[in-house]
């Protein structure tokens, strides 16, 4: 699976335990990245992505999912 994909599976996780599309994540972005085994560059440039496509807002470690609405 892609970062993105696996990205994707998590923060739907986290949406579906936290019962909302706003999920704070519950540990440090470096934390997330060595848990998706990819260096910490690699996981912002990701998020900065799925940010500018507009599928999700980040403001620190809130994350509002934003592709649940399509």
């Amino acid at each position: 699976k892609s970062l993105r994909e696996n990205l994707t599976d998590y923060f739907l996780a986290l949406s579906a335990r936290q019962k909302s599309n706003s999920v704070l994540l519950p540990t440090t972005k470096k934390q997330l990245a060595d848990y998706f085994g990819v260096q910490r560059p690699s996981l912002f440039r990701e998020l900065k992505r799925m940010k500018d496509e507009g599928l999700i807002e980040i403001a620190n470690r809130r994350i509002t999912i934003k592709f649940l609405d399509r």
